[in-house]
């Protein structure tokens, strides 16, 4: 999450490229595969159409390395996705960040970065329900009015708050 944040051909690589794989786990992931991304996103990335084959090719591989090793993965010469469980410390962050980028209401909950913990737009609501409930995070939706703050709550403090 936080090299996603803080690198946009991660970010985007997680949303655009990895978003599928992880819905549809078990998922074979190819350096191949990741190799195209980066070719066909190359306007986007400009940087990246300066690196040589063989750096685009250990950052394809290193890519695909951290995923396992962050638990999106499985498997060293054959890696298959693995489909995230949702916990609170991941969407605080990313809760976070998108506060202080400004992002707030109704464009938090439509933000694209839910994609990376593996959530689509209709499944954010109610995964911020849920740790709402869990006293993780505070969250109330009332028509298009938003109230998002991810500050841990105790479990009392959510049952006894207005």
């Amino acid at each position: 999450m936080l090299l996603a944040l803080n690198d946009r051909l991660v970010g985007d690589l997680g949303m655009y490229w990895l978003f599928e794989r992880l819905r549809s786990a078990p998922a074979e992931l190819r350096v191949d595969d990741v190799l195209g991304f980066v070719a066909r996103s190359a306007r986007e990335h400009p940087e990246a159409g300066r690196w040589s084959e063989t750096t685009t090719l250990r950052v394809a591989q290193h890519y695909l390395a951290s995923l396992r090793d962050c638990g999106l993965a499985r498997g060293t010469r054959r890696k298959v996705t693995v489909r995230p469980a949702l916990y609170a410390g991941p969407v605080r962050l990313l809760v976070r960040a998108l506060a202080l980028a400004g992002i707030s209401g109704l464009s938090a909950l439509r933000s694209p970065l839910f994609r990376l913990l593996a959530l689509d737009s209709a499944e954010v609501i109610d995964a911020l329900g849920e740790l709402n409930g869990a006293g993780a995070l505070r969250f109330r939706m009332q028509a298009d009015i938003v109230e998002l703050d991810a500050e841990r709550i105790s479990p009392t403090a959510a049952t006894t708050s207005p």
